[in-house]
């Protein structure tokens, strides 16, 4: 067993698995772009809490306004990517690559939810999509969609509202956004924070539930014996 990972399990006692549906096979370009897009949000979210646990933990509004303005920056932006995996990072532990498959993934708790109800709220979008428009026949097809993935700037802009809407669902983060209003952090920078951190990197791996190369997620915990 790795190192960090017997760490992890040492501290809590339970091994966090996330497992994802695999709907199909894909290149090899498609599957390494995956892989990084589940890394990078991992990683970001992992250092998110650790600047979240901090902001809670202070007694003074300024200290917290200070660490919020200073994530709303594009210098925190930029730095956030180049912090070292640290203590906690995503493992890999079994993948089964056909029609259907799994993917299994090793990590801390926090992040992992987040993920699994991220991808099942996505996949959950993909499914209603499609039954509208089986229905409908004046909407985009469903084919037509998939096309229009391949079209950056419309990808964007068709999908990142109903990705916002469904990371805003999570409780931590609706209670971080209530204490940045009550701090008196513009609007603009609340954006901009939940951009930097959640918001693009959520996006990146939202394309791979769009095009069905992963459905729906689990998350179990497996009790260890001390």
């Amino acid at each position: 067993m790795p190192t960090e990972i017997k760490r992890m399990v040492e501290q809590s006692m339970k091994l966090n698995i996330l497992k994802l549906e695999g709907e199909r096979t894909g290149t090899v370009g498609e599957i390494s772009t995956f892989l990084y897009s589940l890394d990078q949000l991992y990683h970001s979210l992992v250092i998110y809490d650790q600047y979240r646990m901090t902001i809670r933990a202070s007694n003074s509004d300024n200290i917290k306004l200070e660490y919020f303005e200073f994530l709303a920056s594009e210098a925190s932006a930029e730095s956030h990517m180049r912090i070292p995996r640290m203590q906690g990072g995503l493992f890999l532990q079994a993948v089964e690559i056909h029609s259907p498959g799994v993917w299994e993934f090793l990590g801390s708790l926090s992040p992992l939810t987040f993920i699994r109800d991220f991808i099942n709220d996505m996949y959950e979008r993909r499914k209603d999509k499609r039954y509208r428009n089986r229905e409908e026949e004046r909407r985009l097809t469903y084919e037509n969609d998939q096309r229009a993935l391949e079209n950056e700037e419309l990808y964007y802009k068709v999908q990142r509202e109903a990705i916002l809407t469904s990371i805003l669902r999570n409780q931590e983060l609706m209670l971080d956004v209530k204490m940045m209003q009550e701090l008196g952090l513009p609007k603009e920078k609340i954006d901009a924070l939940l951009a930097n951190h959640v918001l693009n990197p959520c996006a990146e791996l939202s394309r791979f539930s769009f095009n069905e190369l992963i459905g729906k997620a689990e998350l179990t915990q497996q009790e260890l014996k001390p």
